[in-house]
């Protein structure tokens, strides 16, 4: 499982790191968990957009937490390592 902030620090893109994971043939199967914490107003804004790219280029669940709680993130990420890689592919991201 790969989990990767949406909002990189080094003024990366998450979005070229997620198509060439799922491009890549020995990670292709790899469940992608986007996390966007404490997000700016301007996350906020876009953050429809966020969730449908992250959905259409094949990550498996976009997280948003206004703080960070990390029984929350762990209930979240519990429910994915509980599925088969099948499984895991049709969890409808929140």
């Amino acid at each position: 499982m790969i989990i990767s902030d949406i909002h990189l620090q080094n003024g990366g893109n998450v979005f070229d790191f997620l198509r060439w994971v799922k491009k890549n043939p020995s990670t292709t199967d790899t469940p992608f968990v986007l996390l966007s914490v404490e997000p700016s107003k301007t996350a906020k804004f876009i953050e429809d957009g966020l969730r449908t790219t992250a959905r259409l280029l094949g990550a498996t669940k976009y997280i948003l937490m206004e703080t960070f709680d990390s029984d929350e993130f762990r209930k979240q990420i519990d429910v994915l390592l509980g599925q088969d890689d099948e499984a895991v592919d049709l969890i409808t991201m929140e």
